[in-house]
């Protein structure tokens, strides 16, 4: 056995730049100042070599004598493992007898960094060297990547995650949207691979949607810059779901595995047992993820008992097929985007989707029954914070309805039992697109009229008036004789459209009926939202007692169900009458309670409601605020269709405040703060009116989010920690770290860390 010595072991020269991987870099750095053994796990594509060969060279001088990284990309038995690692540290097998010893020996006198790239296929016989090295050499350190960890004592596992993505928009900002790493890696490639491409105006929404439906995966996003030399962005994206292998590659350098993402995924799916393949596939069927109930409910059955689904899912995650999500109470899993692709082809090949899609809707079904047989009460905000982390398999299972008749009935059921959930979530928009394309579908029957009335008290949100008038009409032509639940929300809601036009004789009565009908069938939901439209009937007409007292009988439905939520509008209304009688603080009161309420649960239209009342009620005192706030809704208002979004009624208001602003602060002064205000997010808004001011908020470019963020940062909290700190999504809290540097032009935590602290010596003391 002869040992031949390199000074620094063997690190491939990096022949591209290295993007959005600062956390991971200083993660992995703290871990090796005090970690013998430190494994980068994730999914296949997201960068894992990459990470390590830059992690390889960075340590190469400083930390260690020796830093070698070993290839076992064609390592498929646990006993080769020891032989190449002694291959690639330089050790020449003479006599046929290579054991762990003699690497031990070899590495005994010195610091060494051995890094194992692709242990996932080998895994046993990397387990054996890595737990034996560290037993036997004590100067050694050993990192892997890996699909899945070591499973050995004193492995610290780095999960890998894919980069960060720009959320969904349709019309997002070149220059915000280069910040993400994700778009930044894409660009990053598509200019080396086609010179002269640049981001703009009019590609930006397609690159964000192709980074999205990529899930910010590096290899993805490496293969699709490729093909930008041939199409551009929108392009692509509509051919990514397409029946042809669009994202490949025929590098002759690159992995026969990484030369495409079915390739990759057959690899992936391989490492996998029979029962794991076969619940992959079928967990396809979810979209934006599932928790373990959900996996239980619809992919038990036909081979798969439900109770082995946990331990199924435990080896999925293992594997980085699974990315585990911590959501405080209760964990979900999701499947990236490429690799439930994958698992969706696998599904329609076993024939077994048609089967699966029915018991996902069944499940789904369950799930918006009891949401809403719970809605109206203290769980309010439970039940809407789960149906948000349902919302892509809502569509998914909606979008199936629309193939056929029979479906679509399914659908509109599915749509219309917790018809409350898409004013609710803030799917207004949405809520009619699919109840239009279901009705467009559907044979008459027992959903219809109830699709229709819903359908058009959404149109009556957005302002869209006639439409919404025909459609409660047809839902009249259609209801069953024994109903008397639709008629009462066809009354309810041809109210409020007679409000909207001035008729409010016939408003009151047709409300005063649907209120009578909602006491006798005991709806305390339709007896909440009757009184609040009587209210707004009673303020348009000026008669602002009968519209507190109707206000009040609204808010006495919700406090006697504890049901926040719609107490929120309750609140509303209240502070508009009262705005109306010339009561501005009692006004402003209910308007911030209101605020409070409609915040809490992520209702963007809400707030904004209440921050139009807030504004009437401080226009006098303070108009510089009155008109950032109009200026910051003045962005907010075109989503819903129409000023106030359905309160056209109100409209007169808005105008008189807006003058009223204009007039205290000149021409100049109100186009000012109204486009400063129309620069600021709708929640730095509602901070500032709930809590004031920040002292440092003048001073820095940060928002409201990304200060709390920093601060966690400064902490020493990882993204992981971060995100359930603020209990927000994973990638989102990475997307504000990533954010936080671009601001500040700083490259590592510990810089934000100390501008941090900076800002805490600068800020101004409390007086």
């Amino acid at each position: 056995m002869t040992p031949a010595r390199g000074a620094a072991g063997r690190h491939p020269a990096e022949p591209t730049t290295l993007v959005g991987r600062t956390s991971e870099l200083d993660e992995v750095t703290r871990l090796l100042e005090s970690a013998r053994l430190v494994s980068l796990v994730g999914v296949g594509g997201v960068g894992k070599t990459r990470l390590a060969k830059r992690l390889a060279a960075q340590h190469a001088t400083p930390a260690f004598d020796h830093v070698q990284l070993v290839d076992l990309a064609e390592v498929d038995q646990p006993g080769l493992v020891e032989a190449t690692v002694a291959e690639a540290v330089g050790i020449r097998d003479e006599d046929g007898t290579l054991t762990v010893e003699d690497l031990s020996r070899r590495l005994a006198d010195e610091r060494a960094l051995i890094v194992l790239d692709g242990c996932e296929h080998a895994i046993e016989g990397c387990a054996a060297l890595a737990e034996n090295l560290l037993a036997t050499a004590p100067a050694v350190t050993v990192m892997t990547t890996s699909r899945r960890p070591l499973d050995v004592p004193g492995e610290h596992v780095l999960p890998v995650p894919p980069l960060a993505v720009p959320p969904p928009g349709e019309h997002p900002d070149p220059a915000e949207l280069a910040r993400y790493p994700a778009v930044e890696l894409l660009l990053d490639r598509a200019r080396a691979a086609a010179p002269g491409f640049e981001l703009s105006a009019a590609n930006a929404a397609a690159v964000a949607a192709v980074c999205t439906s990529l899930d910010g995966l590096p290899l993805a996003l490496e293969l699709a810059a490729v093909r930008l030399r041939v199409l551009s962005p929108a392009q692509l994206l509509d051919r990514l779901d397409g029946p042809h292998e669009i994202l490949s590659s025929t590098h002759r350098n690159v992995h026969p595995r990484q030369r495409s993402l079915t390739a990759l995924m057959d690899w992936s799916f391989r490492l996998c047992s029979d029962a794991e393949r076969v619940l992959w596939a079928r967990a396809s069927i979810f979209r934006g993820g599932f928790d373990l109930s959900a996996a239980e409910q619809v992919c038990a059955g036909e081979g798969i008992d439900a109770g082995c689904v946990v331990d199924l899912v435990a080896g999925l995650v293992d594997k980085s097929v699974l990315l585990p999500e911590d959501h405080g109470t209760h964990v979900r899993y999701r499947l990236l985007e490429t690799i439930r692709r994958y698992g969706l082809a696998r599904l329609t090949e076993s024939g077994e989707e048609e089967r699966l899609r029915r018991r996902h809707r069944e499940f789904l079904q369950r799930l918006v029954d009891e949401a809403a047989a719970h809605w109206f009460g203290p769980q309010d905000l439970v039940w809407l914070d789960r149906l948000r982390l349902e919302h892509a398999s809502l569509r998914a299972a909606l979008d199936s309805c629309t193939r056929s008749a029979a479906d679509a009935a399914e659908g509109l059921r599915l749509a219309t039992t917790f018809w409350l959930m898409w004013r609710a979530a803030g799917w207004v928009n949405e809520g009619r697109q699919w109840l239009d394309r279901l009705l467009a579908v559907a044979e008459p029957s027992q959903f219809t009229a109830t699709a229709l009335w819903v359908d058009g008290w959404l149109a009556l949100v957005q302002g869209d008036h006639e439409h919404a008038v025909e459609l409660l009409h047809r839902s009249a032509d259609t209801a069953q004789h024994d109903d008397r639940v639709t008629p009462a929300f066809i009354d309810l809601f041809l109210g409020q459209a007679a409000t909207r036009i001035g008729r409010l004789d016939e408003a009151e009565h047709r409300l005063r009926r649907a209120l009578r009908v909602h006491r006798e069938t005991s709806d305390p939901a339709g007896l909440a939202l009757t009184a609040f439209r009587l209210a707004v009937r009673h303020a348009v007409a000026g008669d602002t007692a009968a519209a507190v007292a109707s206000a009040d009988e609204s808010l006495r439905f919700c406090q006697d169900r504890r049901a926040r939520w719609w107490s929120g509008y309750a609140r509303w209304i209240r502070a508009v009458a009262l705005w109306s009688r010339g009561d501005g603080a009692a006004a402003l009161a209910d308007a911030v309670e209101s605020l409070k309420a409609t915040r809490q649960h992520s209702d963007e239209l809400g707030a904004a409601m209440a921050l139009e009342v807030v504004a009437w009620a401080t226009v006098g005192d303070n108009p510089d605020r009155a008109a950032r706030i109009l200026g910051a809704l003045h962005r907010r208002w075109p989503d819903t269709g129409t000023a106030l979004g359905g309160y056209g009624s109100l409209v007169d208001r808005h105008q008189r405040c807006c003058s009223e602003a204009r007039r205290r602060l000149g021409a100049a002064g109100y186009a000012a703060a109204h486009a400063d205000g129309a620069d600021q997010q709708l929640e730095d808004v509602v901070e500032l009116v709930l809590n004031g001011p920040r002292r440092e908020e003048a001073s820095t470019p940060l928002t409201t989010r990304e200060h709390e963020v920093a601060e966690l940062v400064a902490q020493g909290k990882t993204n992981k920690e971060i995100s359930r700190a603020l209990v927000i999504a994973l990638r989102t809290a990475e997307a504000h770290v990533e954010h936080i540097r671009a601001k500040l032009g700083v490259s590592s935590r510990s810089q934000i860390a100390v501008w941090v602290v900076e800002q805490r010596g600068t800020a101004a003391p409390p007086g």
